[in-house]
């Protein structure tokens, strides 16, 4: 089972586009971003645990335009990479992921500039 999973995620992957490509990465960022949010920016509305972070986003609608885009991405992305798709679903799902990630991605690149830059 785990190398025929491996096998299908390395076909897929080897089938999309230059563009779905860079969907797909976006949402493994965006996916990689989660832990950020519930380990960095949850203890700011109280310090809530990670694993009560998703009743948080729903309690706290504003942190659900947060958290929720990036479950979407990465979701969309084990998608692409693991179900087999016509060339306009993957199209559509493609796009999906990249409006999804780009908030994620975006904030993550404003916390690795903040992690890195210089603290006055």
């Amino acid at each position: 089972m785990e190398m025929k999973l491996a096998s299908s995620v390395v076909r897929n992957w080897g089938e999309l586009d230059l563009p779905l490509r860079i969907s797909a990465a976006m949402g493994l960022l965006s996916g990689a971003s989660l832990p950020i949010v519930y380990e960095f920016i949850l203890p700011s509305f109280g310090g809530a645990p990670s694993i009560i972070g998703l009743a948080l986003t729903i309690i706290y609608p504003p942190l659900a335009l947060f958290v929720t885009p990036s479950i979407a991405g990465f979701v969309g992305t084990i998608a692409l990479l693991l179900r087999p798709m016509s060339v306009e679903q993957r199209g559509i799902v493609g796009f999906i992921v990249f409006i999804a990630s780009v908030p994620s991605v975006f904030f993550m690149l404003l916390y690795a500039v903040y992690l890195w830059g210089p603290h006055t």
